[in-house]
Parts: C-alpha cells; sequence; structure tokens
C-alpha cells in the first residue's frame, strides 16, 4: 500500500498516530471500531480460506480484511491481503497456501496491539 505523508512509528504492525486521525482523535470511538473489527476478524479470515477455491469470492473476502486493516494503519497486513486479492483477481490460487500463514500470524499482531490501544 502506497501512503502519502510521513509514517508515524508503528508497533505490532498498527500505524497508531494513522489510526487515531482516521477518527479525528476520538480515543472511544476508535475503541469502538477496534472492537467491532476484533469480534469480526475471525470470520474475515475464515471466509478467506473457505473461498480458497473459489478466485472470485476470494478476492471480495481478501478486500474485505484488507479494507479493515486499512482502518488502523496495518499497512504490511493489508500488503498481504492484496498480494492475496490480486491473487484471486488473476484466478491463480496456487500461491495462497503460502501467504495464508503469514496473513494470520500478522492479523494477530495486529489484533494484540489493537486491544492495546483500545485499552489506553
Amino acid at each position: 500500500m502506497e501512503r502519502t505523508g510521513p509514517m508515524s512509528a508503528t508497533e505490532g504492525g498498527v500505524d497508531r498516530d494513522y489510526a487515531l486521525e482516521r477518527v479525528g482523535g476520538d480515543r472511544e470511538l476508535l475503541a469502538e471500531i477496534i472492537a467491532l473489527f476484533v469480534g469480526d476478524c475471525p470470520r474475515l479470515l475464515r471466509d478467506i480460506e473457505e473461498t480458497a477455491a473459489d478466485a472470485d469470492a476470494f478476492h471480495l473476502a481478501a478486500h474485505r480484511l484488507k479494507g479493515s486493516l486499512l482502518q488502523f494503519g496495518a499497512f504490511h497486513a493489508a500488503d498481504l491481503c492484496q498480494q492475496l486479492e490480486d491473487l484471486g483477481r488473476e484466478s491463480d490460487l496456487a500461491g495462497v497456501p503460502a501467504l495464508l500463514p503469514a496473513l494470520r500470524e500478522e492479523v494477530d499482531r495486529v489484533i494484540e496491539s489493537l486491544e492495546v490501544l483500545a485499552g489506553e
């Protein structure tokens, strides 16, 4: 993902300043959005895994997770989703099994960081 402007320091795959900027600095609103994402994330990941044989559905599932991750400045995880999305768009799903563990690991890091951020 390309982003204009300087990046703030990231921790655990999340750009805290970017995430706060997206909600106008409202930490309470950010905590609510984090709670929704953390609750929905298992389904989003499951959708990706379960649609890995259907290129169109897989592409859309990866796109949905990518959009959610971008809210929090989780650019590395979003990049992994973009790679998966591209594979689905190109109907070339052979590379999917190699990327899924990396995505799951990165999303776990993001969730851990978001839970800390929500508690601040």
